[in-house]
């Protein structure tokens, strides 16, 4: 199928708005230039068609056609082809289209992408208002190539250097299609708002400079979830009086022409002195679009102008008809917005997060910690121990804090992992029907890139050392059993060890070789593993600065809780977490500390300060998520924790009591109360005077 000149006289009215010659690339057998391939295109020439394109090897046009310095002319007119190759066509100054091929959708419509060069300025990251103040002092696209010749091509990347040149790439469509027939898919896709549309819709609609409606729709609606209720009022009572005035000056113009079709009180429309023609086409007007039904003002009846004929005030009927449906749709309009807002807020979960987090160490890890080191937590049965027994705290009295003091610093005894612990409340927990079925808790950690970046590669090498220590150590047993069997061969014939010596050589070297192999084979076996082992328990997400120069590169890290799961939570839960050698909350220095000390937590760090030096973070988000017995509808609340919220050395204090009738409650004014953990040892507050 052959190129028609409408093709080609489209290619060239897409976004072209000045003159001069720029390459572009549509598709063509004569070049066979894939995408990719770096095939060279044909050498035919025409003068005033093409512009050389120098481009580098690490820029985005080197990549792409893989070429260091490429002349892309204009060729011959050719069959087209539907594979992906291109010939470089004449677009202006404006645009420079890279590659095209056949749409999926319509044989005769090409999908392609479309690069528009850019100043400096234009490609900097700006606000809303500060782009579009500077759109009307000069237009964002009038930068012209200060070189005629050729066009310098940098890396497309949004760099301070103004040697690279900026570009804005985006997808487009072109075929034979009219403006004319455009214009038709903007008005059509306006009458279809609200309806699914592909990616095509809205590079059709850019052929006009002008959005997708629907985006428009989404948008405000999106504005309307975000909003509080006065802004949501607001906005309807807006909406309401100007449909109601836009269909009054309607209902003045149409009773004006003839104001036999509206009556006032049974008088003809504007003959009472006393009457404002304005209020009555208001009056009308808002008793129509809200259907309560008319009052004095209302439109002519039939038999009110039997003289004309009822085809005298088919207009006025019509109107009144028309915004009486506007009103009936405006209702709904509004109906759904409030009942999508309502039902947002009962997606919310009734929890509530204690604001600190604290951290426990020594003998404040638990009153029991002095008999077992290595207990378990489990939130359900301490919630259950505390239901039964409401009135004693964790916090007793009678347990000496001078004994867990020794315990924690005993050389006899292991020193425990300081726990990190934090709690959740269930603000129903005194209605019925108030539990959250099925709730799960999960909880991040955020990590900047420049403190956990190395994290990996410290890990296989600290690997590989005690790898090579302990082959160290293998081998001077080895040698020490070697010289020992050298004393006994001393003793024997030197026939015998001059027989042998060539056999056992031979075999030994055999034995090594395969030995080292295998050792080998499995030594990298196991690296791998454990970076497999590490790459899970890390997961590396780049933020949208993928530099860091404006947004720190972040590492996402899985928060080990002790229970993360509870059947049915109704009152009170405790979460848990061990700062052992795998949390990711250590520092790097603190995790080696550990290995270091056979695995334990090391007695010299039994102090705040220590601890505060060894938690290094930037946020952790715990988020919610469970079944509401309510509502039966899926519940969810999200909490971020900062470096600061956390406490050293001490313990919440007991919130559960019981009523006047005995009945289990949690008093929720306390759920961030706390006092110093067992043993002492609790950090200087900052003390507010209430």
């Amino acid at each position: 199928m052959k190129p028609t000149e409408d093709e080609d006289l489209l290619s060239a009215v897409v976004a072209s708005r000045s003159e001069g010659p720029v390459a572009a690339i549509t598709s063509t057998t004569s070049t066979n230039l894939e995408i990719g391939d770096g095939a060279s295109p044909s050498t035919n020439i025409e003068a005033g068609h093409h512009r050389r394109v120098k481009t580098e090897t690490n820029s985005f046009f080197g990549a792409l056609f893989n070429k260091s310095s490429t002349t892309i002319p204009r060729p011959t007119n050719s069959e087209h082809s539907n594979s992906s190759i291109g010939r470089w066509t004449p677009l202006g100054t404006r645009r420079i289209r890279f590659a095209s091929q056949v749409s999926d959708d319509n044989i005769e419509e090409r999908r392609g992408i479309v690069a528009t060069p850019l100043g400096q300025e234009s490609g900097k990251a700006q606000g809303m208002g500060q782009r579009i103040l500077r759109n009307f002092e000069a237009p964002l696209f009038l930068r012209e190539d200060d070189v005629v010749g050729d066009l310098e091509v940098g890396d497309g990347s949004c760099s301070e250097s103004p040697v690279n040149q900026m570009y804005r790439l985006h997808a487009t469509r072109a075929s034979s299609v009219g403006v004319f027939r455009r214009t038709l898919m903007f008005l059509s896709s306006i009458v279809n708002c609200g309806a699914m549309t592909d990616s095509s819709t809205d590079q059709n609609l850019s052929f006009l400079g002008l959005p997708n409606p629907n985006r428009w729709l989404v948008d405000f609606f999106y504005w309307l979830f975000r909003k509080g209720w006065t802004s949501v009022i607001l906005v309807a009572l807006f909406m309401f009086y100007f449909l109601v005035l836009l269909f009054t000056l309607l209902i003045v113009w149409a009773a004006n022409a003839d104001d036999d079709c509206v009556r006032v009180g049974g008088a003809e429309f504007g003959t009472l002195p006393t009457r404002s023609i304005f209020i009555d086409a208001f009056a009308l007007s808002w008793n129509t679009f809200s259907t309560v039904g008319y009052g004095s003002t209302y439109p002519a009846l039939s038999t009110e102008h039997d003289h004309t004929g009822d085809e005298k005030c088919t207009f006025i009927s019509f109107l009144t008809s028309l915004e009486a449906l506007v009103g009936v749709i405006y209702a709904g309009f509004t109906g759904a917005i409030i009942f999508a807002k309502v039902t947002r807020i009962s997606q919310r979960a009734r929890v509530k997060f204690s604001d600190p987090m604290l951290i426990k160490y020594g003998a404040g890890v638990d009153a029991e910690l002095g008999l077992d080191y290595n207990v378990q937590f489990s939130p359900v049965k301490e919630e259950n121990k505390n239901e039964e027994h409401p009135n004693e705290s964790t916090n007793d009295n009678t347990l000496d804090k001078a004994r867990f003091q020794a315990l924690a610093n005993a050389p006899s005894k292991q020193s425990p992992f300081p726990v990190l612990e934090f709690r959740i409340a269930n603000e129903l927990h005194n209605t019925i029907g108030g539990e959250i079925i099925g709730s799960q808790v999960n909880a991040v950690v955020v990590i900047e890139s420049h403190r956990a970046s190395d994290e990996v590669s410290e890990d296989l090498a600290k690997q590989i050392k005690m790898d090579r220590l302990k082959r160290t150590v293998k081998e001077k047993h080895v040698k020490k059993r070697k010289g020992s069997k050298q004393d006994d061969v001393s003793q024997m014939s030197l026939n015998d060890l001059s027989t042998r010596s060539h056999d056992s050589t031979t075999s030994t070297a055999t034995e090594d070789d395969t030995t080292s192999s295998s050792r080998t084979s499995a030594y990298l076996h196991g690296i791998a593993n454990r970076a497999r082992h590490f790459g899970a328990k890390k997961m590396k997400i780049d933020e949208e600065d993928s530099s860091s120069q404006i947004v720190p590169r972040m590492v996402f890290s899985p928060l080990t809780l002790d229970n993360t799961e509870h059947p049915l939570f109704k009152r009170l839960w405790t979460f848990r977490h061990v700062l052992d050698q795998d949390s990711p909350l250590l520092s790097a220095a603190a995790r080696q500390k550990v290995l270091e000390n056979n695995g334990a937590w090391p007695l010299e760090w039994n102090n705040q300060d220590a601890i505060r030096t060894a938690v290094r973070f930037n946020q952790i988000i715990v988020s919610f998520t469970g079944v509401s017995n309510i509502s039966a509808a899926s519940v969810y609340k999200q909490k971020v924790y900062d470096y600061i919220d956390f406490v050293v050395g001490y313990q919440f204090v007991n919130p559960l009591y019981r009523g006047r009738t005995g009945k289990l409650k949690v008093d929720l004014n306390i759920i961030n109360d706390v006092i110093e953990q067992n043993g002492g040892g609790g950090e200087v507050l900052n003390l507010i005077s209430s």
